[in-house]
């Protein structure tokens, strides 16, 4: 584009008047600081405003978008390396999916239905739903003994928005809180941690709604362990989803997440 061009250049809203006016000038200005050798501002100045601004560099702009699209490209395969060391993590593995946790030889310890859970040595523990958390937070889900009634855990938050937002509190003021690394579902890993900073549980995603879990060799994989493994494992999708907003009314949970 030359000087000749520019001026050549009209507007196509048609301005009439001081407007029209006021866009000739300014094409005339670009023209001059374009044959000088200068690059016009991005954005022309204002009405009556003096000078024409700092230059805009457009090879900065690219330079910083091509950086910017190399950092993302070596965050998703450090993503991919770490989801592929899951899978030689030592420890206690276990699936999830459909609502059945798993062992690594596919025996069935935990099949939840409903609002009963139910394991392989026949006990039943309860699910209820919209009860006050422990910590007096907002209302979520509460595991219990089926048969003594006495809690075991509480589920409060969720992972949406790219916000892990879930925890699992215990009796004692003990909690699990669940953070993710990954740029996309399929190369995440989310941890489970307690407050004192351990990791007890990775997982990552192996197919549609289903879940490899490893369980940290020292420790014990108890029921507990057996229960935040099936209702937590769906916030690892749900962390990269957008929480829908309702009008006059909180959003049910993403399918797969704590149903």
């Amino acid at each position: 584009m030359n000087r000749d061009v520019i001026r050549a250049a009209h507007n196509p809203m048609q301005a009439d008047g001081d407007g029209r006016n006021t866009i000739r000038s300014e094409l005339a200005r670009m023209a001059d600081l374009h044959q000088n050798g200068f690059a016009p501002a991005r954005s022309a100045p204002a009405h009556g405003a003096q000078g024409s601004g700092p230059a805009y560099d457009w090879q900065t702009e690219a330079g910083q978008t091509r950086r910017l699209r190399a950092s993302g490209r070596q965050l998703a395969s450090e993503c991919e390396a770490e989801w592929r060391r899951v899978s030689v993590l030592p420890g206690v593995r276990r699936r999830t999916a459909a609502g059945k946790v798993a062992d690594s030889r596919g025996q069935v310890l935990l099949t939840r239905r409903r609002g009963t859970m139910t394991l392989a040595t026949g006990r039943v523990l309860r699910v209820d739903k919209n009860v006050a958390s422990v910590d007096g937070g907002p209302t979520g889900r509460r595991v219990t003994d089926g048969r003594t009634g006495e809690p075991m855990l509480w589920i409060a938050g969720r992972h949406s928005d790219r916000v892990p937002g879930g925890r699992v509190l215990f009796p004692g003021g003990r909690y699990l809180a669940f953070p993710v690394m990954g740029t996309r579902p399929d190369n995440a890993v989310m941890t489970a941690v307690t407050e004192s900073g351990s990791t007890v549980l990775w997982f990552r995603r192996i197919g549609w709604r289903s879940y490899e879990v490893v369980v940290n060799p020292d420790c014990d994989p108890t029921t507990e362990l057996l229960c935040v493994i099936d209702l937590a494992a769906g916030w690892l999708a749900s962390y990269f989803g957008r929480r829908r907003r309702f009008a006059g009314g909180t959003p049910p949970p993403a399918p797969g997440v704590l149903a």
